[in-house]
């Protein structure tokens, strides 16, 4: 009986804390755009419950073998690379010295039989540490993001265009 104020408590905190999260959920689910904050949201919350080394991509990815150029940091020359895949959510960079997980970069990639795209994004991971004998592609995995609605809107429908002639679906 001396532990029911203390269930209590428990229950009401816990009680709030969830309140609070469908809250946030349905605030942030209710403003998402095309790759907006509730969207994302539940992609993190869904890797998350993933066992380790389980595939975390939300998007199909194509195989392409695009030519980019990349801007690691604001005004500095911008480096050679090519795309090895491309999903709606990001890419895979061919890359000798690849910039650490977080790292922001700047790409513009040179669509065939289109005009480039630039695109703004963030290194998800790479192999740096990874020894060469094991190493397929030197690189790194970059999520797109901080994109206007019409750069995100342009890189969907060149990917829906890529997927389409693949017979896949995004």
């Amino acid at each position: 009986m001396a532990n029911l104020p203390l269930l209590f408590g428990l229950g009401v905190v816990l009680g709030a804390t969830i309140f609070t999260l469908i809250l946030l959920f349905r605030f942030l689910h209710g403003t998402r755009g095309a790759q907006g904050r509730g969207e994302l949201l539940e992609n993190e919350l869904r890797k998350a419950s993933l066992p380790p080394g389980a595939e975390k991509r939300v998007y199909t990815r194509i195989a392409v073998s695009w030519a980019a150029e990349i801007e690691l940091r604001e005004g500095e020359a911008r480096r050679q690379t090519r795309l090895r895949d491309i999903g709606m959510g990001g890419a895979f960079l061919l890359f000798a010295d690849p910039p650490e997980p977080g790292s922001e970069l700047r790409l513009k990639l040179q669509i065939p039989g289109a005009e480039p795209l630039e695109l703004k994004a963030a290194v998800a991971w790479n192999n740096a540490g990874v020894p060469p004998s094991q190493v397929l592609h030197r690189g790194m995995g970059v999520r797109f993001c901080g994109n206007s609605p019409e750069t995100i809107e342009r890189l969907h429908r060149v990917i829906r265009e890529l997927l389409g002639r693949e017979g896949k679906t995004p």
